[in-house]
């Protein structure tokens, strides 16, 4: 944020202020690149402006003219770039938001596609750089459908409540990085359409927050040690755990993350409740095992009830 700042200071003329012009809307030109959270707009000091937004003391003993600015805002970093690139695909329509290697965590909202969820006392503001004058576009609504990709960099570690939320467009595949150890509540919530999650190490999340994804969304989950495949009727799932797995941890992909009751016993699962709904044990109707199987832990599948048909146990096992 940019705050007045009413002390004397230097301005080197190495440094000037550049007023850069503003993208127009409904620009179509193909592979744009834009950087910055809000648009850069066109504008010329006048002499009324200067005389009032400057008093100019000449320093003859330093040699140098001192400037005194009483209300032009400064930014803590001058001449930082974002931390993100949003690119117009070939079509000219929709963009490519792509954050910069480096950055460790997204905050929460920072690329979301709405200011604010909720209402009346249940507001909750959103601080994000995705709005509508960062893109060049004319109206708010258009910000839901203008991002079809999102990519995230392999430096990143945590992503916070409604971090990318809204974005109903993207589709694909949508790696997480493997660094990646939180994920914060909507933090992807309404965003996709037949998306495919793939954990390249899976072993380092540690948690997902509520409603993280928009389970409705997703097509496929894929890790190093299994997948998730949604069925026919679009709700439940499939799961095959991966050829090559020897060994299925204790509580590794049961449904729930601890048996309850008054002495609950800790099970470390693979299926993080948000990445199943709001019912967890009825989310998977198959489980497929490996043929290279040949131990299965206790409470490795615990509390599927769900499943049904013909579960085949490997000859190694």
């Amino acid at each position: 944020m940019f705050h007045p700042n009413h002390k004397i200071r230097t301005l080197a003329p190495s440094h000037p202020r550049t007023l850069a012009p503003s993208h127009p809307s409904g620009d179509n030109s193909t592979h744009k690149t834009v950087r910055g959270s809000a648009p850069k707009r066109r504008g010329t000091f006048h002499a009324h402006t200067i005389s009032r937004c400057f008093r100019t003391m000449l320093a003859l003993s330093a040699g140098a003219f001192l400037l005194h600015a009483c209300d032009m805002p400064e930014s803590s970093s001058p001449g930082a770039s974002p931390p993100y690139k949003l690119t117009q695909d070939k079509g000219g329509t929709n963009f490519i938001l792509k954050i910069d290697e480096g950055v460790t965590t997204i905050k929460a909202g920072e690329f979301a596609a709405v200011s604010s969820i909720g209402s009346g006392a249940d507001k909750k503001t959103l601080n994000t750089r995705i709005t509508r004058q960062a893109l060049g576009l004319k109206t708010d609504g258009e910000v839901h459908t203008a991002v079809t990709t999102i990519i995230l960099p392999s430096t990143l570690t945590t992503i916070e409540d409604y971090a990318f939320y809204g974005h109903t467009a993207v589709k694909g595949t949508f790696i997480i990085p493997d660094k990646v150890h939180t994920i914060g509540a909507h933090a992807f919530g309404k965003t996709g359409t037949a998306l495919t999650l793939d954990f390249k190490d899976d072993s380092k999340l540690g948690a997902i927050g509520a409603g993280a994804f928009d389970i409705a969304s997703i097509a496929k989950i894929q890790a190093p040690r299994f997948m998730l495949t949604k069925n026919a009727d679009n709700t439940t799932y499939t799961l095959a755990v991966a050829e090559g797995v020897t060994t299925v941890a204790r509580g590794e992909f049961s449904s729930q993350e601890s048996t309850g009751g008054s002495t609950p016993i800790i099970l470390n699962t693979r299926l993080k409740g948000a990445l199943l709904g709001a019912k967890p044990q009825d989310a998977i109707t198959t489980i497929i095992l490996p043929s290279t199987l040949a131990a299965i832990e206790d409470y490795a599948f615990y509390g599927h009830t769900a499943v049904k048909g013909t579960l085949i146990i490997p000859d190694k096992v």
